[in-house]
């Protein structure tokens, strides 16, 4: 604004600058005292030098530092210039990996929320991932704004899962072969939506600009039954798998048709023959497995040209470290269901190396099988691999005590001077890692005394009970039995008895102390 010429001053001085900026002496002067409070794992600056302010983001190695900071910080005058203090905040964050298809899908339900979340002050950041993925980064301080921003994009990314009389439609007889994706590509162009097949567990995710409604939900459902033919499953045991060894499989193809019958070979353990086609199909499969009848030419032989895991001849080749040679889509799937198994997790080779049923066994290492498997799937296989070290370290993870939340941080050891704060990335609760409480700002000594009466869950005993919720004896994780027998299998590998909570390396030993300590299951 211009000043009135009658209140212009007749001279004017200009005095030496009280501040001149350093970016670098600034920003390392800042950084410095964050360092004292604890080491950092990033430390990164605003690049607009021509600001008034700067803005730098520290993430600390430990959470207790970083709120350390915030509580002791704020506001503290800085040395480089005594008019301005040091603004300090504690910010929430969340990354989302999504697939590029996917994102393209629901880029509209996206921008929904990108709207709603500028009013709340949410900031939204794309990072650049190389193609099949985007990647989207939500920030705020207000920790509650932050679970239901990352709630509303979960709900969004997850897609609708497709029903069939409102139950989940299974697929567990679909193939990702050309035939079935062609099928589901012609779907996908109908109704303008990108349908997912979730291989683990065997579901259809459609994911479009819109939720859909429940009738347009049906006609694709229509669609994916009549491509997904009518399957049946046959649990092989040991003499079986012999005889489909030793030629009962080309017996199968012979009689029921060659497109009817596959075997699926996951772990050395677990062979299942899959019959695509009617019930009619299913018992005369039956039928011809206990007579054990063979065909004479496939008698103990075993072709080096077949697939391990499907036993049918090879697709898309893939060699492993031991020799043998699998189809690529096999051995991902292998690998798939490997995923869901609850004894310690690795990946074996299941070749058959005789008609009597031998099998290599040899295990895969990390690097052949990231190599041989998509992106998506290794990073699966990297979780499943982490809850199995958990399941095998019990006394070291506990599990986030919010129900219905999966996240896992590593108790402090006894006796810490300062216990560790664990943020679950989930839910947003603050966790001291050694009383397992929530008591942010608090000193630990006085959670010790609260943990001493309402126990070591941030639900109260009576609040367990009046919601049918027990914490497993060996990691406390919440369990909820809503049906079936009171043998109990928790995440950490436990077998747990429900009716007094007593724990048992294997499920045999669970069922035997039920039956002689509460006379039955």
């Amino acid at each position: 604004m211009a000043i009135p010429k009658f209140d212009r001053p007749q001279t004017v001085h200009l005095g030496e600058p009280s501040y001149v900026p350093d970016p670098d002496r600034d920003s390392g002067i800042v950084k410095s005292m964050l360092l004292k409070l604890g080491p950092l794992e990033q430390w990164s600056v605003s690049s607009d030098t021509g600001a008034k302010r700067f803005n730098a983001y520290a993430t600390f190695l430990y959470e207790s530092s970083a709120r350390d900071a915030v509580s002791t910080l704020k506001d503290t005058p800085l040395s480089f210039n005594e008019t301005t203090k040091l603004s300090v905040a504690l910010v929430a964050s969340a990354q989302f990996k999504i697939q590029a298809k996917v994102y393209n899908a629901v880029s509209p339900q996206i921008d929904e929320l990108k709207t709603v979340w500028m009013r709340q002050r949410i900031g939204v950041s794309e990072i650049l991932l190389k193609y099949p993925f985007r990647m989207l980064k939500l920030e705020c301080e207000d920790h509650k704004l932050m679970v239901q921003a990352k709630t509303a994009l979960e709900k969004v990314v997850s897609g609708q899962i497709v029903k069939m009389d409102g139950k989940d439609f299974r697929f567990g007889n679909f193939r990702q072969n050309g035939t079935g994706l062609k099928h589901i590509k012609l779907i996908e162009d109908s109704f303008k939506v990108v349908i997912i097949p979730d291989m683990r567990k065997s579901q259809f995710r459609v994911f479009g600009p819109e939720e859909y409604s429940q009738s347009t939900l049906d006609k694709i459902t229509t669609m994916l039954q009549d491509c997904t033919p009518e399957g049946h499953v046959i649990e092989l045991n040991s003499a079986d798998f012999r005889w489909v060894l030793r030629g009962g499989l080309r017996l199968l193809k012979s009689r029921l048709g060659e497109g009817k019958v596959y075997v699926k070979i996951s772990t050395s353990k677990t062979r299942r023959l899959f019959i695509r086609g009617s019930k009619e199909d299913y018992n005369n499969a039956v039928a011809i497995i206990a007579s054990k009848q063979t065909m004479a030419s496939g008698k103990g032989s075993i072709s080096e040209m077949e697939c391990p895991s499907c036993l049918c001849e090879l697709e898309d080749p893939i060699r492993m470290s031991c020799g043998h040679i699998y189809c690529s889509d096999c051995f991902i799937q292998m690998c798939e269901a490997e995923k869901t198994a609850t004894k310690e997790f690795r990946i074996r080779c299941v070749k058959a190396t005789d008609a009597r049923g031998s099998i290599c066994q040899k295990p895969f290492s990390l690097s052949e099988i990231q190599e041989h498997l998509p992106v998506e799937a290794f990073e699966a296989v990297l979780e499943k691999s982490f809850e199995s070290y958990i399941s095998r370290h019990p006394g070291d993870f506990t599990y986030c005590q919010t129900p219905d939340c999966n996240q896992v941080y590593r108790n402090s050891p006894p006796g810490p001077e300062r216990p560790d704060t664990f943020t679950c990335k989930q839910c947003l609760v603050s966790i001291c890692t050694f009383c397992h409480t929530s008591h942010p700002g608090k000193p630990c000594d006085e959670a010790k005394r609260i943990a001493k009466r309402i126990g070591k869950s941030i639900l109260s005993d009576e609040t367990k009970k009046a919601l049918g919720i027990k914490s497993c004896p060996n990691c406390s994780m919440l369990m909820e039995k809503r049906d079936g027998c009171n043998h109990m299998t928790c995440k950490c590998g436990a077998h747990v008895c429900w009716v007094c909570l007593m724990s048992f390396n294997d499920g045999e030993a669970c069922y035997t102390h039920m039956t002689k300590a509460h006379g039955g299951y």
